[in-house]
């Protein structure tokens, strides 16, 4: 959440139709612990999909045709990350939960989202990717 000044700026000098580089990786593994894992090749385009709970900033508004925001509880949440990131990254995540109380409080992102989508609901079996 503190790369986001940068984020911006970055966003502001690529502009639209424009091509560039992003970052991707785990979280351990994008700038939080360390620098990305691989550098992403994107050519011009007018549209673009990004993801992540920053991604409903504030100061992101002028640069999204529409937010979508996924509600899960916490416990969720976190249950999800470290299966994603491994256990090693708990005392990451623990930090990082905290700095998501005040983001959330100051961004209010499912407030000003387009969409909120259930990110706790049930699935039909039929349903669940593989």
């Amino acid at each position: 959440m503190g790369r986001a000044p940068g984020l911006v700026a970055r966003l502001r000098r690529v502009g639209p139709r424009s091509a560039g580089q992003w970052g991707a990786g785990s979280l351990l593994q994008l700038g939080v612990a360390g620098p990305p894992s691989r550098l992403v090749e994107f050519g011009p385009c007018t549209r673009a999909i990004v993801e992540g709970v920053s991604s409903g900033r504030r100061d992101f508004a002028p640069f999204l045709s529409s937010l979508v925001w996924v509600e899960a509880p916490r416990p969720l949440r976190l249950a999800r990350g470290l299966e994603r990131d491994g256990a090693d990254a708990a005392a990451q995540w623990q930090s990082w939960i905290a700095a998501e109380d005040e983001y959330f409080a100051v961004h209010e992102p499912d407030r000003h989202a387009d969409f909120v989508v259930d990110g706790a609901a049930d699935l039909p079996e039929e349903q669940v990717p593989d």
